[in-house]
């Protein structure tokens, strides 16, 4: 086939998916575009928890031990973790001989007043030493401003590093942070390639999926250059922020993808994706993730689908994109990824970005602020309550008696190996505590760093509790520092 009918077929392809996208109904939700502000009402918030970065986390000092994968280990995860059943199941004794290749090695750090954040730091060691050679880091810095801030840095794609909650958050909260830099792939001055990357990925080293690898191929050299596994730098991203049902740390896919909602970022290089697409917070219109109007720096809003898990063979939840331009599932044609705006990293961190998310006793509500593509600095909130038109949010339920077992079901999965069957994935009786976790929790994808600042936990105000002035509440610094950048 010829290049040129190659591309007169492609962008019929494009066309039509626009049309589906475009003529669909949408999935209810609530969304607001207004204008920028990111101090809460004090009337409605307390100050819980505030973490200004003025004091050493203590990394460097935190010693990296090595996961022994079991139900023994504090990284447990089961059927889908990285030496779980499931890939025995579809690798067999290949993918036993990749597990057992490298070393993973782990360090669980508690910082901030009374240990109330963690940071989870992880490394694949292929050569087996006491310490990895190369290893992501979470060290403190001052912004321009002269704010203190924090770098989260991974010089490669067999790393993870997030940062949690310690404790499951209260059944109401608010949390939120600002991001000051980015740099997980996307373009740079209109390309993917820049300062000797590609998609925000070192060219001078290997970039793939090794160990794990789905139900694909396992056979080859035990090593990240294996050319069986997924090309990672066709994929880069971060998670600005989520919340899941367990205290989470880097993993394999199915365990990364088990969460609740949550704002993140995935950086494709692919450039025939017709079923991606970018929101236009202005002018309320779709455009498309590969055309001319995308810098590929696009922020997804997501609402995981409970009712969709049963009817899948890996613990992959639905995702329901909601948008200023309207809410859309994954699940049906043309709608792949919708995101809901585009931040914009060359006006960092002179401009910053700041992500919330607010559990009521109704739902879940995400907020992002800052100054984004073609619309400008405006505040975005997306609101879905635990259950919206007959779709749940996947393990909202922080206590049992949110929940009456409606949605629970059995999943199998069958590989050339052998096949597992989890006999209830949502069962009556459950609870799933909330925990927010923030960065890369990939272990053989992303690569970059990002600098984050101001992390900040809220409880709603008891009635007739006095308000203070200058928004000081327990364990917090100050009022608000406010919104630096251009304008400000």
């Amino acid at each position: 086939m010829s290049s040129r009918i190659r591309s007169v077929l492609l962008g019929a392809l494009a066309a039509l998916a626009a049309l589906a996208v475009a003529a669909a109904p949408a999935v209810a939700g609530e969304t607001t575009v207004g204008p920028e502000s990111t101090t809460p009402d004090p009337a409605h918030w307390r100050l819980l928890h505030a973490e200004d970065f003025r004091h050493p986390i203590p990394t460097e000092s935190t010693p990296w031990v090595h996961d022994t994968y079991g139900p023994e280990s504090p990284w447990y995860a089961e059927y889908f973790g990285e030496d779980g059943e499931y890939y025995h199941d579809f690798g067999g004794p290949p993918f036993e001989e990749d597990i057992s290749s490298f070393w993973l090695d782990r360090k669980r750090v508690q910082f901030g007043q009374d240990g109330w954040l963690t940071a989870e730091l992880a490394q694949e060691n292929y050569a087996k030493d006491t310490e990895p050679a190369e290893s992501p880091s979470l060290t403190e810095t001052t912004l321009p401003n002269h704010e203190r801030a924090a770098v989260i840095s991974e010089p490669n794609n067999t790393s993870g590093l997030v940062l949690r909650s310690t404790e499951p958050l209260p059944p109401q909260y608010r949390i939120q942070y600002k991001l000051d830099t980015i740099d997980f792939g996307g373009k740079r001055g209109g390309s993917l390639e820049y300062d000797g990357k590609l998609n925000g990925y070192r060219t001078d080293q290997c970039n793939t999926s090794f160990p794990w690898n789905g139900g694909g191929d396992y056979s080859g050299p035990q090593e990240p250059c294996n050319p069986n596994f997924a090309d990672s730098t066709t994929e880069n991203g971060y998670y600005f922020l989520y919340i899941t049902g367990f205290p989470d740390a880097p993993h394999d896919n199915p365990v990364v993808h088990d969460r609740k909602v949550g704002f993140d970022a995935f950086n494709v290089t692919d450039e025939s994706a017709p079923s991606f697409w970018i929101c236009n917070p202005q002018t309320k219109e779709l455009y498309e993730y590969t055309g001319p109007m995308s810098e590929r720096n696009a922020i997804n809003a997501t609402f995981s689908e409970g009712d969709e898990v049963a009817k899948s063979e890996i613990l992959f939840p639905g995702q329901l994109y909601q948008t200023p331009c309207g809410a859309f599932k994954n699940s049906e044609a043309g709608r792949a990824i919708v995101e809901s705006a585009e931040l914009q990293p060359e006006l960092m961190p002179d401009e910053s970005y700041t992500f919330g998310i607010e559990r009521s006793q109704t739902g879940y509500t995400l907020e992002m602020s800052g100054d984004f593509k073609y619309v400008g600095n405006v505040t975005i909130r997306e609101h879905r309550d635990f259950v919206e038109e007959g779709i749940p949010i996947w393990h909202y339920n922080n206590s049992p008696d949110e929940y009456e077992g409606q949605w629970d079901g059995s999943l199998t999965d069958t590989g050339k190996y052998g096949s597992f069957t989890i006999p209830h994935i949502w069962p009556k009786g459950s609870a799933y505590p909330d925990y927010f976790v923030i960065g890369d929790p990939h272990l053989n994808y992303y690569e970059g760093s990002a600098t984050i600042s101001d992390i900040r936990l809220y409880v709603p105000r008891e009635a007739g509790e006095r308000v203070h002035g200058g928004g000081h509440g327990q364990g917090g610094h100050g009022g608000h520092h406010g919104h630096h950048g251009r304008g400000h």
